[in-house]
C-alpha cells in the first residue's frame, strides 16, 4: 500500500505496487508547482525588481522613520546601558569654558573641565531628565597684582577691587605687594588702614579701612584661593 511524504504529499508506492505513470507525473507536477513558488537570484546574485515586496508607502516615506530615530538620538536615556558601561572605563574628560548644565551631556564618572574658571567637575548622574555634575576640584588659585589708589577710595573708607576670578564665597587675600614691590611709606599706609574685606560678589570684592584712609597709592598682591 502506498505512503505519501510528509511535507509535499508526494506518493511513495510500496514495494509490491506496480509503476504507475500517473504516480510519477502526479509528483513531478507537485515538485514543479512547489519550485515555482522559491524565489530565483539573477546572475549578480540579486532577486529581480518583481519578487520584491512594494515599499512605496513605508514608514521611511512618510517620514515616520526619520522622525523616530532622530528622537532616539536626542533621548538623553539612549543607549544608557552603555553609556554606564563607558563611565566604567574612565571617559576622556570633556573641555569647556563655562560651566556644564543638565543639558551637558556626559556619563557617570566622566569629568568636566571649566578651563575659564578653572573648575573640575564630575558627572554623578545620567538620568532621562539631565545630566547632573558637581564640583569636586576646587581649581587652581590666582595671584593678581594691583595698585590701591588713593583717589579710589570712597568717603566711606571703601575700595572696590574687580576680578573676574572672584565669586561670591571665595577667599581673597591681600598682602603688600611681593619681591620688594613696596616702599616703606607705602606699607605703613597699608597698615594703619587696617583692611578687611567687605561684600563680595560675582566679579569683585569690597574692602573697608577700619583704621585710616590711605592717602597715597599701595601696591599690593591679592590671591584668590580655590582651595577652601
Amino acid at each position: 500500500m502506498a505512503t505519501y511524504t510528509t511535507n509535499y504529499n508526494l506518493k511513495k508506492p510500496a514495494d509490491s505496487d506496480f509503476i504507475n505513470i500517473a504516480d510519477l507525473n502526479g509528483n513531478a507536477d507537485i515538485i514543479d508547482e512547489e519550485l515555482k513558488k522559491r524565489p530565483v537570484v539573477g546572475e549578480d546574485g540579486k532577486l529581480s525588481n518583481s519578487l520584491l515586496p512594494d515599499l512605496s508607502e513605508t514608514y521611511e516615506k512618510k517620514g515616520v522613520a526619520n522622525t523616530a530615530v532622530s528622537a532616539h538620538n536626542t533621548s538623553t536615556n539612549a543607549h544608557n546601558d552603555i553609556r554606564i558601561e563607558l563611565g566604567k572605563k574612565a571617559p576622556v574628560p570633556i573641555i569647556g569654558t563655562t560651566p556644564p548644565t543638565t543639558s551637558t551631556v556626559g556619563v557617570v564618572g566622566q569629568e568636566y573641565i571649566d578651563t575659564a574658571a578653572k573648575l573640575v567637575y564630575h558627572c554623578t548622574g545620567a538620568e532621562a531628565t539631565g545630566y547632573t555634575w558637581e564640583v569636586y576640584s576646587a581649581g587652581r588659585s590666582s595671584k593678581v597684582n594691583l595698585t590701591l589708589y588713593a583717589s579710589s577710595w570712597s568717603t566711606e573708607k571703601k575700595y572696590t577691587v574687580s576680578n573676574a576670578n572672584i565669586t561670591a564665597t571665595s577667599a581673597v587675600e591681600l598682602l603688600p605687594r611681593e619681591n620688594n614691590g613696596i616702599t616703606q611709606a607705602q606699607m605703613e599706609a597699608l597698615s594703619g588702614a587696617m583692611i578687611v574685606g567687605g561684600t563680595q560678589a560675582a566679579g569683585s570684592i569690597q574692602l573697608v579701612a577700619l583704621g585710616d584712609k590711605p592717602t597715597i597709592d599701595i601696591p599690593v598682591t591679592i590671591i584668590i584661593r580655590r582651595d577652601l
